[in-house]
This record gives structure tokens, sequence and C-alpha cells, in this order.
């Protein structure tokens, strides 16, 4: 071999490349976590308890449970925005109308959360619609609240879906209802033979609806927080409806100098005898009645 060869521990020293510069300083990582429908944020927590006797697991009943459910509706939720664009059913300020359940209708909360008072009568020149009281989901926080261990199950499975997919939940549990309670019509009248109604029978043969869904509605709660104020003006303005006009019979008579001439009235009177003469009289009724021995005829008169 040639002299002119270089040896391997020389050929290695050559080829090794040179440091870089601040490679051994510690650094700084800056991450930026997905937003939108990606993001990994938490946007509800619950709590939920649940119980059973053993009575209760011999008969089957339901158990006893109880959950409180805190959630924050995000904007990509329920408005269209540049990365995120599915959102369909828009109102007049590009926000999707999606409903709320059951629960958080005003027709099935309490007067003092937002509720329709039962006894409020509508006035005759407005009547109110079914629907014109519907609401909606809007961005922010919301509280879910449930002693139904249906609804604790459907929390549970309506975690891990959308506002659009809990939408279509909803509206499938109605037209369940809407089957069932059709059918049962239909079980109540006569049936036709097949010669008596020619057209097809929906309910024909052993097509039978599947039952309805529990409603939780009746012990669920859903309000938007912070929660509306209840209506208490209208409450506090007939309380106080007296001293309104109270207040304004008053200022009536300042107004027209009645309080004024009956000032001057009163100070007039006050230099005459009339005052005297009407101090002396009460003062001596007062010590005519005290100095007067009892009178015994009214125990006389008593029963023994």
């Amino acid at each position: 071999m040639s002299s002119s060869q270089d040896t391997p521990a020389s050929t290695s020293k050559r080829q090794k490349a040179p440091p870089i510069p601040f490679a051994t300083w510690p650094t700084i990582k800056i991450l930026n976590p997905p937003q939108g429908r990606f993001s990994p944020r938490t946007d509800e927590r619950c709590f939920m308890y649940c119980s059973q006797t053993v009575a209760g697991r011999f008969h089957r009943k339901e158990p006893y449970c109880k959950a409180i459910c805190i959630r924050k509706v995000f904007t990509h939720e329920v408005r269209n925005i540049v990365s995120f664009r599915t959102h369909h059913n828009l109102d007049a300020d590009g926000k999707a109308k999606y409903p709320l359940p059951k629960e958080g209708q005003p027709a099935n909360l309490p007067p003092y959360l937002g509720g329709t008072d039962p006894e409020a009568t509508e006035s005759d020149d407005h009547v109110r619609k079914p629907g014109d009281d519907k609401k909606y989901w809007d961005e922010g926080w919301y509280l879910w609240y449930t002693k139904s261990s249906q609804g604790v199950w459907e929390k549970v499975w309506t975690m891990r879906r959308d506002l659009e997919s809990q939408q279509q939940y909803e509206a499938a549990k109605d037209k369940r209802r809407n089957d069932w309670a059709e059918y049962q019509d239909y079980q109540k009248e006569p049936k036709a033979t097949a010669v008596d109604s020619p057209a097809p029978d929906k309910w024909w043969g052993p097509i039978v609806p599947p039952p309805p869904i529990l409603d939780i509605s009746a012990e669920s709660l859903l309000i938007s927080l912070p929660p509306p104020l209840p209506p208490l003006y209208s409450k506090v303005e007939n309380l106080l409806a007296p001293t309104h006009k109270l207040l304004g019979i008053v200022h009536e008579s300042v107004t027209s100098g009645a309080q004024q001439e009956l000032v001057h009235r009163i100070w007039e009177k006050a230099w005459t005898k009339d005052p005297y003469v009407l101090a002396s009289r009460a003062f001596g009724l007062l010590w005519e009645k005290w100095s007067s021995p009892p009178d015994d005829s009214d125990d006389q008169k008593k029963p023994t």
C-alpha cells in the first residue's frame, strides 16, 4: 500500500463536524395548543353520585342518583369562525339556533330562574305563541342538575357529542314519543280488515314501535350562568303603588300652596287660647278617669 494513504484515526478526525454554537445551552420551547374544535381544553365537568339499597337491588329498582355539571360553550360551537364553518341554521346575528333541552326551556323552569309564570295572564292585544319563548344555546357557562338515574346515563352519553348531535338526539326522542302515542291511539281504535281498508296500514302486522325514552325534564334543570334576575320590579311596583299615590298627593298639595296655607293656619292657631282649651279638656278627662273608683256594675253582670 502507498504511504500516502491516511490512517482510519486521521480520517475520523477530519470528518468530525464542528460544534454548533449554543447547542449545549438549555432551551425554552413555546407550544401553541390547537384552538377551536381540536382544543384540548376541558369544557364540562360533572360530579355524580349514585347509591342503591339491598331491597332496591332485589326488586330491581332504579338507583338513587344525583349529578351536577358545569358546561362551557365556546364560540365555535354556536358561530361560524374562519377554521370551523359547519353551522347552517343561523339567526340574524350569525348565531346557530340549537335549542336547549326540555329541562332548559322556560316551560320547565321555575319563575325565579327565568321560567314562565303559569298564573300570568296575557294581554288582549298580544297572544304568545308556543315557540316565542324558546331558548337556544349561546356561548358562555351553563349549570345542569338532575336527580334521575336516566338523566345521569344520558349526560354521560351526550358528553361525547356536540350541540348538533344533541339536537338530533332530542329530535329522535320526540319522534319516538310521538310514534308511541300514535300507536297507543291506534290500539284503541276499532281494527279494519284489508277488504274494508285497501290502503296499507301503518301499523299492519307485527310492526310495534319502541316505547319512548323516559322524560327527565321534570327531575332536571339547565340554566345559564349567571342566572337571569327574577322579575321583581313588577311585584315591587305593585307593593309600592300606594306610596307613589301618597307622594303624588303630597307633591300636588305642596305645589298648589295648600301645605303652606296649613302651616300658616297652625302658626296662627298656636297663639290663640284654643290649644290651651283643648289640652285642658283632654287632661281633665284623663284625670277624671284616673281618679274615679272602678265601676262594679260590670262585675255584677258577669255570670258566676
